[in-house]
Parts: C-alpha cells; sequence; structure tokens
C-alpha cells in the first residue's frame, strides 16, 4: 500500500508540474521514473543535464516549454544544475517548476525508498 501510494504520488507530482528536476544519487531511483516516462511524446527528457553548460538547458528547456511539452532535467544533485537560471525561465513562461530528490533505492521493491520535492 505504502509503495502504491509512493508510485502515485510522484506520478502525481510529474502530471502537474512543467519542469521537473528529478535529482538523485542512486542511478536506479531515476531510470526507474523516468522509464515512465520515455514514450511520451510530450514530455522532453534531458538525462544527466548536469553535463550541459547552462546555454544548452536553458535552450532544450525553452524550445520544449514553447511546443508545450513538460521537461525533465536529471542530475545526480540539485547543485550541478543552474536552477536559478531554470526558476527564472519557468517564470519568464508562467510554467511550475519542482524538484525531486529520490533518496535510496529498495533491490527488493525496485523502488526509492524516499522522495522529496521542493
Amino acid at each position: 500500500m505504502e509503495t502504491e501510494l509512493k508510485l502515485s504520488e510522484l506520478k502525481e507530482l510529474v502530471t502537474t508540474k512543467d519542469v521537473i528536476v528529478l535529482t538523485s544519487i542512486e542511478e536506479p531511483a531515476v531510470s526507474w521514473l523516468i522509464d515512465c516516462y520515455q514514450e511520451n511524446a510530450d514530455i522532453q527528457i534531458i538525462e544527466n543535464a548536469h553535463q550541459l553548460d547552462t546555454e544548452a538547458i536553458l535552450a532544450q528547456c525553452r524550445s520544449s516549454l514553447s511546443e508545450s511539452k513538460k521537461v525533465i532535467l536529471t542530475a545526480q544533485f540539485r547543485s550541478q544544475l543552474p536552477i536559478i537560471n531554470i526558476a527564472s525561465l519557468c517564470n519568464e513562461q508562467r510554467k511550475s517548476l519542482i524538484n525531486i530528490e529520490l533518496s535510496g533505492w529498495d533491490e527488493e521493491k525496485l523502488l526509492p525508498h524516499s522522495y522529496s520535492s521542493f
């Protein structure tokens, strides 16, 4: 029950926001959540966004948002991304932003132990 609740809460967060910054040091946790959205043409997933420069990230976000797509950016740590610039872009375009941090990974249940969002 708790596992299903966790999954439905996370999916609700993703569906209600325009830009999702998804962070976790556990690669399987990130893959687990974005795998649900890989085939969705209305969502642009920018994996390992921390490997891109700020202008590339903002250009991809701006392009996707102008096409009315949601954007999911992934990184190990939120501090690796230009959050202030992303937040400014969201404000300009009147889009919502959320950071979801997945913590730990349960090998048995194949789910993150917990998450926080802000």
